[in-house]
């Protein structure tokens, strides 16, 4: 009708698209996945015994695991459906009605699941993913953690699903891109042993991220974003040649990723090679545009470096692709220093 009425051609050409965006997301795609191995609670207590110390075992969580209370509500929210599937596309459609994903973090599934009526909480990709497989497990789904580094329109990402296994089928169930049966590009499905050295790789606000992502590589030593994740620890901690090392490693095991010239670049950063620096930020945006840190740490050796409008470009880029509020407001501060000293000249 509105094109009958010749209405902004632009915004009906936006609206079509939208729509068949959408209309996609109503179909299930699935995928070629083989189903991980399943632990049970015993197996996998001997499974983290074999590999850790007992200092280490203390600090294990299972990000996975359940309460009474959370298999309660699993069971109330698929009353009435039969078939693991079923209840897989009832528990997603339950949980896309409180999508509201910001910052979030690293929780567990039972934290999450304890803050999950507070109308004031966010939560990750990540976060969503453990409730879900937490909640589909209590029915009897079989369901597992998915780490996906990119999606189904083939942007490069560090983001976190979940995949079902029913009938021989497997789809992957993603809440942050509203869709049961995404068809995401480049993932891993994985057990509960590497599902916790996932969590352990991430950065935790208690500290000691060096010795959590050196007890996760034990549990998951061939996985090349965790030796990424290492190596970020050791940058963090001012170690560059520790740093050099973990992510040789990384290399070792998966060499073209757009993540190891970013790292590549940070380790240059930090040992003053800003010329090195620029080369290798450029060269991981050539592979991964969108990542917002990259451009805003080139712009930040490019302002070191006195290319001020080139700096400047960078950085709001960075702003355009920010991940967080702290990268936003470092952007900001540089962008309004290189405004004064442009306006001195």
């Amino acid at each position: 009708m509105a094109r009958r009425q010749g209405l902004q051609p632009d915004l009906m050409d936006s609206m079509e698209e939208t729509s068949r965006d959408l209309k996609a997301r109503l179909t299930p795609h699935e995928i070629t996945a083989s189903m991980p191995k399943i632990y049970t609670e015993e197996t996998l207590q001997a499974a983290l015994r074999e590999r850790l110390t007992d200092d280490e075992l203390k600090m294990i969580v299972n990000p996975l695991a359940s309460t009474p209370e959370m298999d309660r509500w699993a069971r109330e929210l698929t009353a009435g459906t039969t078939g693991d599937l079923e209840k897989a596309k009832k528990l997603f459609n339950a949980l896309i009605r409180h999508l509201h994903t910001g910052e979030g973090g690293t929780r567990t599934a039972m934290e999450v699941f304890a803050a999950w009526k507070d109308p004031a909480q966010s939560f990750s990709c990540q976060e969503y993913a453990k409730l879900y497989v937490a909640l589909a497990r209590a029915v009897g789904v079989k369901c597992f953690y998915v780490h996906l580094e990119k999606d189904y329109l083939g942007d490069c990402v560090y983001h976190d699903c979940a995949a079902v296994f029913s009938d021989g089928k497997a789809y992957l169930v993603d809440a942050a891109y509203i869709w049961f049966g995404v068809p995401h590009k480049d993932y891993l499905v994985l057990d509960d042993l590497q599902t916790i050295a996932h969590q352990f790789f991430q950065p935790s606000e208690k500290g000691q991220n060096v010795a959590r992502c050196q007890l996760a590589t034990k549990l998951h030593p061939d996985l090349a974003w965790g030796q990424m994740q290492l190596t970020a620890a050791f940058l963090q901690e001012n170690q560059p040649e520790s740093a050099r090392k973990a992510l040789a490693a990384a290399l070792h095991l998966e060499s073209n990723r757009w993540d190891g010239l970013y790292y590549q670049g940070k380790i240059a950063m930090q040992t003053g090679k800003q010329e090195a620096a620029v080369e290798y930020f450029r060269k991981s945006l050539e592979i991964n545009p969108k990542f917002g840190d990259t451009h805003l740490c080139l712009g930040a050796t490019l302002h070191t470096q006195g290319k001020l409008k080139e700096s400047r470009d960078e950085l709001r880029l960075a702003i355009l692709y920010s991940q967080s509020a702290k990268q936003t407001t470092v952007a900001y501060r540089l962008i309004a220093e290189i405004n004064e000293q442009l306006e001195g000249k």
